[in-house]
This record gives C-alpha cells, sequence and structure tokens, in this order.
C-alpha cells in the first residue's frame, strides 16, 4: 500500500496536481521522509514548505538530504535568499545532515541569480573548507555569473581555477566558453 500511495503521489506531484496530490497526502495516515519530501517538492510557498518540514519534525520524521535540497530549491524558487543563507547555515547543526556538492551548488547558484557574487564565491570556498571537490557544474554557475556581470577577467580566472583542479569542460561547455572568450586556448 505504501510503495503504491508514494509512486502516486510522485506522479501527482510530477504532473503539477498540487491539490490533487495534498489530498492524497493528507489521506496518509502513516507518512515516512518520503511522502514528506514530495510535498516540500510540490510546494510553491515558503510557509507551506516550513509547514511540512515541521510536521515532519513534530512526527518524528528525521529530514535527509532530498528535504533539505527541495527546501533549498524552494527558496531560490521564491527568491528568498536570505533564507536560503540561513537553511544552508544549518542545515547540519539542526537536522543533521551534512551539506554536500548539491546542496552547496544550490546555494553558489542562489547568490548568482542574485548577481552576489562575493557571496558566491564565499560559498565556493566554504565547500572547499568542508573537503568536498567542486565539480564542472559548481564552476560553470560562477563563471556563467562572471560573465552575466561582463567581468571577463573573473571569468578567465575561475576558468583557469577550474583547469587547475583538474576538471575540464565538456565539449559543449568549452565551445560556450571560447565562443564567450573565456579561454583563447585552441
Amino acid at each position: 500500500m505504501d510503495d503504491n500511495t508514494l509512486s502516486s503521489l510522485k506522479i501527482l506531484v510530477k504532473n503539477g496536481q498540487r491539490k490533487e496530490a495534498l489530498q492524497l497526502f493528507e489521506s496518509i495516515v502513516e507518512r515516512n521522509v518520503e511522502h514528506y519530501n514530495q510535498m516540500i517538492k510540490n510546494s510553491n510557498n515558503l510557509n507551506e514548505s516550513n509547514q511540512f518540514l515541521n510536521d515532519m519534525i513534530v512526527n518524528n520524521r528525521k529530514p535527509n538530504e532530498y528535504t533539505l535540497t527541495y527546501l533549498l530549491n524552494n527558496y531560490i524558487k521564491l527568491d528568498h535568499v536570505e533564507e536560503v543563507h540561513n537553511l544552508f547555515d544549518i542545515m547540519e547543526r539542526r537536522y543533521g545532515v551534512k551539506a554536500n556538492r548539491v546542496h552547496f551548488s544550490v546555494v553558489i547558484n542562489a547568490y548568482v541569480k542574485k548577481q552576489q557574487m562575493d557571496l558566491a564565491e564565499m560559498t565556493f570556498n566554504q565547500m572547499r573548507e568542508k573537503f568536498i571537490k567542486p565539480d564542472l557544474i559548481s564552476f560553470d554557475i560562477l563563471i556563467r555569473g562572471y560573465m552575466a556581470l561582463d567581468d571577463l577577467e573573473q571569468a578567465q580566472r575561475t576558468y583557469q581555477r577550474m583547469i587547475q583542479f583538474g576538471i575540464k569542460p565538456t565539449k559543449t561547455h568549452y565551445n560556450y566558453y571560447l565562443e564567450n572568450h573565456v579561454t583563447s586556448e585552441t
């Protein structure tokens, strides 16, 4: 029964059927973390997201890395960068979930969208301090952020840092960087 209910909930969420998903969720007697995660993923306002999180905790369901990824994504989608920063800061302490590369990339992206490159870089450095190796996506977010600000010099420096980390761009990324003068390599 639970697997079928969860599958149905996932389908409703995927299809954007919010009302139906909520009705199904409310009918579930023994909700697990995955049920709550689907509802947080489906949420389109912060009060609702936070209420699902609070209900999860009250019902002794421990949030996991997906819970926090969905929350972070909601906060960014709803343009609440400060809440993203706060949630990111307390992620490990309050919920016992260690930040991973995805969490860091989500936060870096939030700052890039707000054109707050100093905070994006700070978050990138925090990732490294926690011994989480940046990947192509992390670097690409920064490079594109600098490009959006027409800061070609910083975009080039970030590209060089990426190469120094031993991360090679895909052919698509490389061609994009080449076309936009981030790299002059041939």
